[in-house]
């Protein structure tokens, strides 16, 4: 139970981690949204937050075999929220130059047409619409492109007549709609969690909470976990959606406050098998050690929940 918690917790730590190095949504300014009803669209945006995804990632829409995603596209056309209208664009249809850093669409006789992307430009032209209607008087038509798992949205606000509709140099930048999935292993919108993403022990049916985290050790009456290598306190006691115990982690087993008998029967509790020490590290990480017969107290400094130190696994009480 000790190790497989430890990895789960550890996975999702590094997923949270990872999080934030590329937003799949996009908000961007729209150079010109035509809209005709015989039917036509054209979509274009010439904004510079428009980068296309490296060759091979999750933004790739080409197909496994061509070395994508799978993914594909699409655009999805509202109007104020009603009208909702989503046209595809399959991965086989997609290419990429050489050096990954353009992707095309081109399907002759599909809606849409012909789509591209590169750095600073962004472009989908469609002989149909799916169905869309052309607004007739005030309108704010928003356009969603999903390129793989990035999305890039657009606002358009003008007046049409139920035969055109024609947008240029929208100045505002469109707000992505937040849609969620409860079961399908992604985290989205106001989900907490959703299958195994964010709980390391798996979400509730409703993707509203995680379940309670049984302690690893109560050793003292405190709940405890052994923390990965080179984690704070802090951070490993979130990544199980709890806190970090102070009393315990700090007075109960740290320095100078708690003791190296304490610490020891904490690490024992883990079923640590190790030669148990006082040693100066004076990095404030307190009970825990190095992966390995070795169990350490750190004695150099003050221990606190927010120290780390980097090969240390740290007994971190949470709450």
């Amino acid at each position: 139970m000790r190790y497989a918690l430890h990895a789960a917790a550890m996975s999702v730590f590094l997923l949270v981690a990872e999080s934030n190095a590329h937003a799949t949504d996009q908000g961007i300014t729209g150079k010109k949204l035509l809209l005709k009803s015989n039917p036509k669209m054209v979509l274009l945006s010439k904004d510079g937050a428009v980068v296309p995804g490296a060759t091979g990632s999750s933004a790739d829409p080409r197909c496994l075999a061509d070395g994508g995603s799978g993914s594909g596209a699409s655009v999805t056309l509202s109007k104020n929220g009603f009208d909702t209208v989503t046209l595809s664009m399959p991965c086989a249809n997609w290419s990429a130059n050489s050096a990954g850093t353009l992707y095309k669409y081109k399907d002759t006789t599909g809606t849409p047409k012909v789509g591209k992307i590169k750095d600073g430009l962004l472009t989908v032209i469609s002989p149909g619409m799916g169905g869309f209607p052309v607004p007739n008087g005030v309108w704010t038509v928003t356009a969603e492109v999903a390129i793989g798992t990035d999305k890039y949205c657009m606002s358009f606000s003008g007046t049409g007549d139920g035969d055109k509709f024609l947008v240029k140099d929208q100045a505002g930048v469109g707000t992505c709609a937040v849609s969620q999935t409860c079961g399908n292993n992604v985290r989205e919108g106001t989900e907490i969690c959703d299958g195994t993403d964010s709980c390391p022990q798996g979400c509730s049916s409703d993707c509203s909470s995680c379940p309670p985290i049984p302690c690893q050790a109560t050793t003292g009456g405190f709940c405890w976990f052994l923390g990965g290598p080179g984690v704070s306190c802090d951070q490993w006691c979130t990544v199980l959606f709890k806190t970090c115990d102070q009393y315990g982690t700090i007075d109960f087993a740290g320095y100078p406050v708690g003791s190296l008998a304490n610490c020891v029967a904490v690490m024992e509790a883990f079923a640590v098998p190790a030669a148990f020490a006082d040693a100066n590290y004076g990095n404030g990480v307190g009970c825990g050690g190095i992966p390995g017969p070795v169990a350490i107290r750190d004695v150099g400094a003050p221990t606190t929940c927010a120290a780390a130190r980097v090969g240390y696994e740290r007994a971190c009480a949470c709450q």
